[in-house]
């Protein structure tokens, strides 16, 4: 393909991207978890380590992600989204090569479309949420590897790259190992000579990101702190949770319900349609074209089974899944174009794009009336409640917030306890025991952040997590009772004050 015509379909990407993720960029929540990022990052810009004054169960190469992002333009939601949108640009183009290298750029073309299209309009994708920002690395792993001639420099680099985003997600530690074994065998073992090399290239890549996040806890001697943060936390999450079969049975039920429907139907009938199409055709493409569909659906199966293995079966997960998934359904979709399919291909396509173009519209809908009424662009009830503690709090005593971290984040306060940075987390009592001791209880914890006595309470209208704790649930309903009056209700959050 010629620069120019290259150019122009990189160009042609950015403006889809843009385009479809813009209107998201001004409200205040699209994910809850953006807001423990947030806050986890401006710790980090603070100077200090992920996990030693606030704590999250994420890996800490997404929190230095938030930090940059603050540190570059400041304190802002649409700058954490536009973050966001660079990966997931990034994303869609190293797709488009991966795909182009397999069917052409027209399927590059077509797989990247994919993927802006449903990242962006999958639960919480519009976000800057991790799954997006770990696509990066995970595809440009693949990418490497995708030549007829691999050496010990595309081994480094494939290791480094999964090893970056094991460290944003860490369920994709499957898919290191599992891209580890599938580069070191078959083909890429010849000659045998270079085995060795091959293996130490691999792990030496991966060992880089992992040493560079290690070290600054052994130069500061706090090598607990980070093995409780990426082992003993993460395992006792993933111990908690739902079996691989019972987390299948979700997500094939979610996949399935009636206001998803409609968005996921066409692609999951285009992977049903694609993947027999995908094998079939192996035996028609040459040796190379061949190890790169194993490889491809080796990662996709690694990746499959690190989201079921996670056990939590929230449907966001399956975002890492869109590279193979648009990938796939591109291979598919393209051959029908060269056949007498083509018509109703084209017509199938416009009447699917009817519903996230409604759907991107309605995203318009707000800013585009919010500029025209000359308000600022971006709205929510974060920006509301920390505007009013502003106000209501201006010798910045503590306060507790069970909930709104986005707005914790835009007041410039920390959380009122470590284990609070995301306030759910204390109603996970394996994680209160891995942070802080076999002793260690819902109710214990929410005592001690009870005790400190914040000026302040903002919490839910319901306090899910507390509902499996009726004793912790009863202590916040007391101290409420005695100590506290409701003063301001913003959406669904209930502003306290302490008599």
């Amino acid at each position: 393909m010629q620069r120019s015509t290259r150019i122009k379909l990189l160009l042609i990407v950015a403006s889809i991207t843009v385009l479809v993720r813009l209107p998201f960029f001004f409200h205040d929540v699209i994910d809850p978890d953006e807001g423990t990022f947030a806050l986890m990052g401006q710790d980090i810009v603070d100077g200090n380590l992920p996990y030693d004054k606030l704590w999250d169960l994420k890996p800490p190469l997404l929190f230095y992600f938030f930090a940059a992002t603050i540190a570059v333009f400041g304190k802002s939601i649409p700058a954490i989204r536009f973050s966001g949108l660079l990966c997931a640009f990034a994303a869609a183009w190293l797709i488009f090569l991966c795909a182009e290298r397999l069917g052409g750029a027209r399927t590059g073309f077509i797989a990247a479309f994919l993927f802006i299209i449903t990242s962006t309009l999958s639960e919480t994708g519009a976000g800057t949420v991790s799954e997006i920002i770990a696509i990066v690395p995970l595809t440009a792993a693949m990418l490497v590897m995708l030549k007829d001639k691999v050496g010990a420099r595309d081994f480094f680099f494939a290791g480094f790259f999964i090893s970056l985003a094991c460290l944003i997600r860490l369920n994709l530690a499957y898919v290191a190992l599992a891209g580890g074994l599938l580069l070191l065998s078959g083909r890429f073992l010849r000659p045998h000579a270079a085995f060795f090399t091959r293996i130490c290239s691999y792990v030496a890549g991966g060992a880089i990101p992992l040493g560079l996040v290690f070290l600054p806890y052994v130069i500061a001697g706090k090598e607990r702190l980070f093995s409780t943060a990426m082992i003993y936390a993460p395992l006792s999450y993933a111990d908690s949770q739902m079996s691989m079969i019972g987390a299948m049975h979700k997500y094939i039920c979610t996949a399935f319900e009636p206001r998803s429907l409609l968005v996921n139907f066409p692609v999951l009938a285009c992977i049903a349609c694609g993947a027999p199409r995908y094998f079939y055709r192996m035996k028609d493409f040459p040796d190379s074209t061949k190890s790169f569909m194993t490889m491809l659906a080796v990662f996709a199966g690694a990746t499959a089974v690190s989201i079921l293995k996670s056990g939590a079966a929230y449907e966001h997960y399956l975002i890492q899944l869109l590279p193979f998934a648009t990938i796939i359904s591109a291979f598919f979709l393209d051959g029908l174009l060269d056949t007498r399919w083509k018509p109703l291909v084209l017509l199938l396509s416009v009447l699917y794009l009817i519903l996230p173009a409604r759907q991107i519209a309605l995203a318009y809908e707000p800013v585009v009336s919010r500029a025209m009424a000359g308000e600022r662009l971006v709205y929510g009830a974060s920006y509301e409640i920390a505007e009013y503690l502003k106000t209501a709090n201006p010798g910045s005593k503590p306060v507790y917030f069970m909930g709104a971290q986005m707005a914790e984040w835009l007041l410039g306060v920390k959380p009122i306890s470590k284990e609070a940075t995301t306030p759910s987390n204390i109603g996970r009592e394996y994680l209160m025991k891995a942070l802080d001791g076999p002793s260690a209880t819902t109710y214990s914890e929410l005592a001690a952040i009870l005790d400190k006595k914040p000026e302040f309470i903002v919490k839910p209208a319901v306090v899910y997590y507390l509902l499996a704790h009726p004793r912790a649930s009863a202590l916040l309903s007391e101290v409420l009772f005695m100590d506290y009056e409701p003063v301001r209700q913003i959406g669904k959050i209930v502003i306290y004050k302490r008599f």
